[in-house]
């Protein structure tokens, strides 16, 4: 039986003065907007790639030039957390991202179905609504590490 080669990730492991929570609060926020997932308080993960690498350099020079500091690390997860729980993060966080997406489009095309508006009408701005949701799905889809590369996202239009 042949065994399957670990998947290698890149680990940021940071440390952020408690105050101004602004700081923290600025991380949090630019880590998720790139799809890195937490595994243990400050330390995220990220599947390795160059575009991985740089997301998570940038986040670490804006903790360091907020006075905190931190390494990035390439690593195999040996005992612990196995890969399929690692990837069964990233597939959490952006269910739970796909489904706030969909409710926020049910929602549109509820209000557009009531007869309440047409999005047709320029005074509704239906089309960049529709454009805002595209502009959020096309994001998601690009912190999805779950979905094959070579598939770009479906369009709302």
């Amino acid at each position: 039986m042949a065994s399957v080669e670990p998947k290698k990730w890149l680990l940021l492991i940071h440390q952020i003065p408690p105050k101004p929570n602004a700081l923290r609060v600025k991380i949090w926020r630019r880590l998720q907007q790139v799809g890195a997932v937490g595994i243990k308080q400050s330390v995220y993960v990220m599947p390795l790639s160059e575009q991985s690498r740089e997301d998570l350099s940038w986040t670490l020079k804006e903790i360091v030039e907020g006075g905190g500091d931190g390494s990035i690390s390439e690593a195999r997860f040996v005992e612990g957390l196995s890969d399929e729980q690692v990837l069964a993060l990233f597939h959490k966080a952006r269910k739970s991202d796909y489904e706030k997406l969909i409710q926020d489009a049910s929602a549109l095309l509820a209000e557009w179905s009531s007869g309440g508006s047409d999005p047709r009408d320029p005074a509704t701005k239906g089309s960049g609504q529709l454009s805002r949701l595209q502009r959020r799905l096309n994001d998601i889809a690009a912190i999805d590490f779950s979905r094959p590369r070579s598939a770009p996202p479906r369009s709302c239009s």
